[in-house]
């Protein structure tokens, strides 16, 4: 069914998309009590990134097991999500500017992830990675704790 926003009038499969939210946003910052009243955190990118957690680990896990998805707004942020990603597009049935990015590669890794020459794992474009990466916490994922604790240190002898 096609709805269209409240807020802006839009059409379309989702029509709540990142602008208007981005609209909503702004206008609760600014006081407006309604915006207030109606904007949703959960799905506000400026409200999410008040949880960015910076990992210490820098194990690659992440990068290199887990899907990595990115919106349009991290697109914007960043171009080259668009240029190397593949894009999600539903058929053909999303509009480019509002399209998603997939970013894992052919060997399954982030396609901006790559190792330095320590082992350690480096992702190229880290000061505007997307979102889904500034708010995974590879230092206390389960998943991620049980896996390292599988690997090899390459400390010891």
């Amino acid at each position: 069914m096609t709805e269209s926003c409240p807020d802006c009038g839009s059409v379309g499969t989702n029509p709540h998309d990142e602008e208007c939210i981005l609209a909503e946003h702004q206008a609760m910052v600014s006081g407006d009590i309604l915006a207030a009243a109606v904007h949703d955190e959960g799905e506000c990118d400026l409200c999410l990134l008040r949880n960015e957690v910076r990992s210490r680990c820098r194990c690659g896990i992440c990068c290199q097991s887990l899907l990595i998805e990115a919106s349009a707004l991290d697109a914007r942020r960043e171009p080259k999500i668009a240029q190397r990603g593949s894009i999600i597009d539903e058929g053909g049935v999303i509009p480019r500017d509002q399209a998603g990015w997939l970013l894992n590669g052919p060997g399954g890794a982030c396609v901006f992830f790559r190792r330095d020459p320590d082992g350690h794992g480096v992702c190229d474009i880290y000061d505007t990675r997307p979102l889904c990466c500034r708010l995974f916490d590879c230092d206390n994922d389960d998943r991620a704790i049980a896996f390292r604790e599988q690997l090899p240190n390459p400390t010891d002898d």
